[in-house]
């Protein structure tokens, strides 16, 4: 089966999204079929940054094509025109596009009359205002005339389902997890941070709650001793405050990630809105307890009291509460984290993702036969 992937951006690009579009693509393609991926030229979408180095190349069985893309001034919609020439020669025989409300996607479901296309929308929407509402009127009608359209989960599915009462038939398609990978022991990346240590691990940008945090280990420290180690790139959260236990790893490559959360003892995700929240689930693997806010698809990975503390959206004094409850509770903090890890390994393993999606393909192709 020749499967070809469009999405936005592409590793080494970094988010939950480009990882997501990686394991779907190496996982199929470690199922012996050929898969081409075909991505923008940019590193960081909503700010345009472009990467320095677009030139063809080939990892772990994907073959990694990028395109010079535009955007239109005043607007977040790049496009690039190439990613039809690349589907022409490539001939696909299933089409999988990403990020709803993007060329990706939209590009990728202008190829149905010759192909099952399958869209993942992938927390992207169509934005409302000037120019925007016209693309939606003319590109959205091919979308929706997809095969098939996934989500990352529940939350996810219900929110398309009520913003799109005329899409296909949605089926859950959520990120996952290699359990090998979890289960060897690293060495501490960040010795000298003193533990405990509360991690946030993900893209520093307003909505991820990062502020939030900052403060409620602030006022965590009243009563417990506590540490926040801080790990990812800067998405516009412009320059984080200087503060008494806060220390600033930066971007992480994925081994020193890996041991950043073997290495914690809980993970706050204070965020709000996730279309799915891989961090969550990375820190379930890796046998940590986590705490999240109580909206969108949270609740999902983050179950209350079973393997995390949920607490009320924007309520700071409460995040902090939770956070100093489990760090000065060891013993319930190391029962949720082996609940996290029986979830994670139990039903978000890569290898039941990978069989799920090559199902969806199959049963697209045969539909089109």
């Amino acid at each position: 089966m020749r499967v070809l992937i469009s999405c936005i951006t592409y590793h080494p690009t970094v988010g939950g999204a480009d990882d997501f579009v990686r394991s779907i693509a190496e996982g199929v393609a470690a199922a012996r079929h050929e898969v081409l991926v075909v991505a923008s030229d940019l590193q960081q979408h909503v700010a345009g940054v472009k990467l320095a180095d677009i030139r063809p190349r080939r990892m772990n069985g994907v073959r990694i094509v990028r395109c010079q893309s535009r955007n239109m001034p005043g607007h977040v919609y790049p496009v690039w025109p190439g990613f039809f020439s690349h589907a022409k020669s490539f001939k696909p025989d299933v089409v999988h596009g990403f990020g709803l409300g993007y060329w990706s996607a939209d590009a990728a479901a202008r190829l149905r009359s010759s192909c099952p296309v399958i869209i993942s929308p992938t927390g992207g929407r169509y934005r409302s205002g000037r120019l925007y509402g016209l693309l939606r009127a003319s590109l959205l009608k091919d979308t929706l005339q997809a095969d098939l359209w996934t989500a990352l989960s529940l939350d996810e599915r219900e929110a398309l389902r009520e913003a799109h009462p005329g899409s296909p038939r949605i089926e859950i398609l959520s990120p996952s997890i290699v359990p090998a990978e979890w289960t060897r022991e690293r060495l501490d990346p960040f010795p000298d941070v003193p533990r405990p240590r509360v991690l946030f691990a993900g893209r520093l940008s307003r909505d991820k709650g990062v502020f939030d945090l900052i403060e409620a280990v602030g006022l965590a420290r009243r009563t417990c001793e506590a540490r926040l180690l801080i790990v990812g790139p800067d998405y516009g959260a412009g320059e984080l405050p200087p503060s008494d236990g806060v220390h600033y790893a930066g971007e992480l490559d994925r081994e020193k990630l890996v041991a950043a959360y073997q290495h914690c003892d809980l993970l706050v995700l204070p965020s709000y809105h996730e279309g799915f929240g891989i961090v969550l689930l990375e820190a379930g693997a890796a046998g940590k307890p986590v705490i999240a806010y109580d909206n969108s698809s949270m609740p999902e990975l983050c179950r209350h009291n079973e393997n995390g503390l949920l607490v009320e959206t924007g309520s700071v004094e409460a995040l902090g509460s939770a956070i100093a409850s489990l760090l000065s509770n060891p013993s319930l903090a190391g029962r949720m984290g082996a609940r996290g890890r029986e979830i994670a390994f139990r039903d978000y393993s890569r290898s039941a993702m990978v069989e799920r999606v090559l199902g969806y393909y199959k049963e697209a192709l045969g539909r089109m036969s």
